[in-house]
């Protein structure tokens, strides 16, 4: 099968993509992405890319060059289609590159305005590189999932939702259905069964740091409301999309939060202490874990090969092309013990185990709410609001 990752540091960290390419075992026959730290449904079509200086490592070196890196595309219209119009960083001009206008008159894509994170205008070589690699394509590429995540706090929060849902009304639904339309003009879906791309929404982990709050802290309240609104709102996104799309590429949720939440009920001290990166944000190596685990479940309808993953589960990042350093290392986050722990044998077992329990026994933590409603969901009251 074939992956597009849509999404941010949630999946940059601990370079997910090559963790799914892991899990596969040959299965996932081309991946590719394009992310951007802190970066929501909105901000990475308007901006693209900016990973061009998160995979810069040895790893993420192109074959055959000891220059290139492999960034990912650059823009989301590149990744998905081959090509961009609205790209070309040697007419570093925002007026040049942001061509395209929104219905009140104002630009949609700010590629060259946010082009320092973004590796075709930090490397005019690597646009070229880009550039003549999709050029030799010879259709455009066939993709069947495309798996995206949201900034957390996006579904969560009533009035980041509504833009991001009008945002994948707008701009992300119309794509999908080209795609699919190139899927049928080409040959490539042989029955109506088979028709792709199909969306995988990934519901991210809820945290719980209060500088990253903000204005937000006293309408999410704690773990369990943080992490069932976010599904809740990502819920709505699907129901929406669902709407435009034919029923065999209905959206699916991989169901990482409600994991995480589990692992939060149950055992506090493993949540807290291993499932993120110094930052109380970001997933650790372990988070990252259990979601490649529930992506794949997602995908599949099945757990990855345990012969696989479990039993060294050091090899799963041996061609990671960032791991995120710790504070204090300034330099060189490939170098041993400057990053966080990789899972021992005892903790894959556990995450597995977990991943296995929400995804395929569908079990719910106790403290997860229930909103009946799209209303039920913007009352900050949640006092009367379903335990399930």
């Amino acid at each position: 099968i074939t992956i597009a990752f849509l999404g941010n540091s949630i999946q940059y960290y601990n370079d997910f993509p090559r963790v799914m390419e892991f899990f596969g075992q040959g299965r996932i026959i081309k991946q590719n992405s394009c992310l951007r730290g802190g970066s929501t449904f909105t901000t990475l079509l308007e901006r693209g890319s900016g990973t061009a200086y998160k995979f810069n490592s040895t790893n993420a070196l192109l074959p055959s060059s000891d220059t290139l890196y492999d960034y990912g595309a650059c823009t989301i219209p590149q990744l998905l289609f081959g090509h961009d119009d609205n790209l070309n960083p040697y007419n570093n001009n925002d007026d040049d590159n942001d061509n395209i206008n929104d219905d009140d008159g104002s630009s949609i894509y700010q590629y060259a305005a946010y082009g320092d994170l973004n590796p075709c205008f930090a490397n005019l070589v690597y646009y070229d590189y880009l550039k003549d690699s999709y050029d030799e394509e010879p259709s455009t590429p066939h993709w069947d999932y495309i798996v995206m995540n949201d900034n957390t706090l996006g579904p969560a929060i009533q009035e980041n939702r509504e833009e991001h849902l009008q945002t994948l009304i707008d701009y992300y639904v119309p794509w999908f259905q080209q795609l699919i339309a190139t899927d049928d003009a080409d040959g490539t879906t042989e029955s109506p069964t088979t028709t792709t791309p199909i969306p995988i929404f990934i519901h991210t982990h809820a945290y719980w740091t209060l500088e990253k709050m903000g204005d937000y802290e006293s309408v999410l309240k704690d773990i369990p409301t943080f992490t069932s609104k976010t599904y809740a709102g990502i819920q709505l996104y699907v129901n929406a999309m669902t709407q435009y799309l034919p029923t065999t590429t209905t959206p699916r949720i991989a169901p990482v939060g409600i994991a995480f939440l589990l692992i939060w009920e149950e055992n506090y001290e493993f949540w807290e202490s291993k499932m993120f990166h110094t930052d109380k944000k970001h997933p650790s190596p372990h988070g990252t874990f259990l979601q490649a685990c529930i992506v794949y479940y997602t995908i599949y309808g099945r757990m990855p090969s345990a012969s696989h993953i479990l039993f060294s589960p050091k090899s799963i990042w041996k061609k990671a092309r960032y791991m995120q350093p710790l504070p204090e290392i300034e330099e060189d986050s490939t170098a041993a013990g400057t990053t966080d722990s990789i899972p021992t044998i005892q903790d894959a077992q556990y995450l597995y185990r977990i991943a296995e329990r929400v995804c395929k026994r569908g079990v719910i933590p106790k403290s997860f709410i229930y909103y009946e409603n799209e209303g039920d969901l913007n009352n900050d009251n949640d006092e009367e609001d379903e335990q399930v």
